[in-house]
């Protein structure tokens, strides 16, 4: 690997990092992150029946506190709604409202198909190895900062 091909990988991932400005226009006070809670939360209401909040944090890989934040104000818009546990009382299950469904349909399934289409060019295969590679990319660079916080080198 040379310094001109590491340029170049920091100013694709710098692209890449503002796909979502290229989204629809959100309903007011949604933001894309809402819209990774959603999909969050009616895709594992759908797999497993429950959506609790440790799930969705851990399908986004978010701490619990974002994922709290977040819900709280998905809340508000009334796209979800919390529901205790009957089976233990420290869960609390999250819910999407029929508001929510329809704002997931149409926001994200009816974007994702349409993206999909766009992409239609593009060979599985490629999509498979950008997303590995940028897996890749994402897990030495986190391993490197961790190090170096830990009294490592730069």
């Amino acid at each position: 690997m040379n310094e001109e091909l590491v340029k170049k990988i920091f100013r694709t991932c710098a692209r890449a990092k503002r796909l979502t400005d290229f989204m629809p226009k959100l309903p007011d006070g949604m933001t894309p992150r809402h819209l990774r809670v959603m999909e969050a939360v009616v895709e594992i209401n759908q797999e497993n029946g429950v959506a609790c909040i440790g799930d969705i944090g851990h399908y986004i890989n978010t701490t619990l506190p974002s994922i709290t934040h977040l819900i709280n104000e998905l809340e508000k818009l009334e796209l979800v709604i919390r529901v205790p546990s009957t089976k233990d009382k420290r869960i609390t299950q999250v819910v999407p409202t029929d508001s929510g469904v329809y704002f997931y349909e149409k926001y994200i399934r009816e974007y994702h198909r349409h993206i999909a289409e766009l992409f239609n060019d593009i060979t599985p295969q490629d999509c498979e190895i950008m997303i590995e590679t940028m897996n890749t990319i994402y897990l030495l660079m986190k391993k490197d900062k961790e190090e170096r916080d830990n009294g490592g080198n730069l």
